[in-house]
């Protein structure tokens, strides 16, 4: 049994949760009191966890999760880190009309799957990067466009949490 660590508290997050139930898992955000923009605050309550799921999105506050555990755990090869990116990190937006527009969820989402880059190769621990499409969540509701379940997005991330063989996986309709 692990002790998973999620950050968010919303649907997706309790989808993922739900598929990891025999493990202790434990759902954070500003609402528990653990704003991933003040990882620094919080972070060593945490420290023992075996494992980060890095989901939750606010700003640079995903990059600033990752490298804060990344520098507790990186030579300690019995943890993981798994960040979840976006699939428009590398490929178009699915509002395509908005696609020569600026986005900051954009860029935050390439300056995460930068940093996980750099770090993936000299880290002993097992760093993962997972870039999904759009997810059948409220975020997305609005368009009409094909969406993965949040059922069959949680079951993809539990199998690829504990193969050592993946490191990073665009994952999308």
């Amino acid at each position: 049994m692990y002790n998973i660590l999620i950050t968010g508290t919303s649907e997706l997050s309790s989808a993922i949760q739900k598929k990891l139930d025999e493990h202790n898992v434990t759902l954070i955000s500003k609402e528990t009191g653990n704003n991933i923009n003040n990882v620094s605050e919080w972070g060593m309550e945490y420290a023992d966890y075996d494992i980060l799921i890095n989901l939750a999105y606010d700003s640079w506050g995903q990059i600033d999760l990752l490298q804060y555990f990344y520098y507790a755990w990186k030579n300690d090869p019995n943890k993981k880190i798994i960040n979840i990116g976006s699939k428009v990190s590398s490929y178009g937006r699915s509002e395509i009309t908005l696609e020569n527009h600026f986005w900051e969820y954009r860029l935050h989402k390439q300056c995460l799957e930068s940093a996980f880059l750099k770090m993936v190769e000299s880290a002993l621990c097992d760093i993962k990067l997972i870039n999904p499409g759009p997810i059948d969540t409220a975020m997305v509701k609005h368009l009409d466009i094909p969406k993965m379940s949040k059922e069959f997005f949680s079951t993809q991330v539990k199998e690829i949490i504990f193969n050592p063989t993946v490191k990073r996986v665009d994952l999308w309709k």
